[in-house]
């Protein structure tokens, strides 16, 4: 529990990992020039006991990049429930709102609350506080583009209804892919990228049009910086995935670095999933 009856606690913790950057020099097996460097991490739960996670009816938001991440998510190899969000948790002892991505600090972060709010998903409704966190080098080096806040109304198809109606936790589906994201680059920075599929023409495993007929599909292009075969898919091709709601796991999987669709509409729009390759063993 929390000392004197706090919301939320720090507890300690030792992580052991290669730096990014070591790991980016792709040295052989077993060299010593760089080795894994340990630091002491201060992952927060709450008085219950559980992992802290955002709350988005608080009245503190936080916007962040890869340094409010490094030792929140795990698949960056230094820790969970440690990052700026929770300590921020621990010093207010009170819940804090979260959207952070890997990468791009002057827009990412920006962009995804523009998304938010554009789905109708006011995340500034009740918030007296924004807090936004950015490296350095993104006021001279930062993408400052104009992002437009404003809250939209709530489109009836932008909801994967037919998945939440059958209570499917995974669906086999086929669809002609329409569009592409960026794709990931070899000796990236961040290991994981997730990219952006439209797919148009879906079909459910029983040959009848799976939910609005259409819906952005987020998929892994790169895992552990290892290139996968969905990076090099084209428009015009036609994909069987294993699809599940995207909500289902972007606690887990949206913060990772992502690419963005050109026509930016389709991830407001449309229907949002995950998915992977249909012989993935889901």
């Amino acid at each position: 529990a929390a000392p004197g009856g706090g919301r939320y606690a720090r507890g300690s913790e030792a992580v052991t990992n290669l730096g990014d950057i070591a790991v980016m020099l792709k040295l052989p097996p077993g060299q010593r020039l760089y080795p894994p460097e340990t630091v002491a991490v201060a992952p927060v739960r709450t008085a219950d006991g559980a992992a802290w996670s955002p709350d988005s009816s608080a009245d503190v938001l936080l916007l962040g990049d890869s340094f409010a991440n490094i030792y929140s998510l795990g698949a960056m190899g230094w820790g969970e429930a440690a990052g700026l969000a929770e300590q921020l948790a621990v010093e207010l002892q009170r819940p804090v709102d979260r959207l952070v991505r890997n990468d791009a600090g002057a827009s990412a972060s920006r962009e995804m609350l523009a998304a938010e709010l554009a789905r109708g998903h006011d995340r500034l409704r009740g918030k007296q506080l924004v807090i936004w966190e950015f490296a350095a080098r993104e006021l001279s080096q930062g993408d400052w583009k104009r992002v437009d806040l404003r809250v939209g109304r709530p489109r009836d198809g932008a909801t994967p209804s037919l998945m939440a109606a059958t209570g499917d936790a995974v669906r086999v589906v086929t669809g002609t892919v329409g569009q592409v994201s960026e794709r990931p680059e070899k000796g990236a920075v961040y290991k994981d990228f997730i990219m952006k599929l439209y797919l148009t023409d879906l079909v459910g495993p029983d040959g009848k049009p799976f939910g609005a007929g259409d819906g952005v599909v987020h998929v892994f292009g790169m895992r552990d910086r290892q290139i996968l075969p969905l990076a090099q898919v084209q428009e015009g091709t036609t994909l069987a995935l294993a699809l599940q709601p995207w909500a289902r796991v972007e606690a887990k999987f949206g913060s990772l670095k992502a690419g963005s669709l050109d026509d930016v509409t389709l991830e407001i729009d449309k229907p949002l999933y995950w998915g992977e390759p249909a012989d993935a063993g889901m």
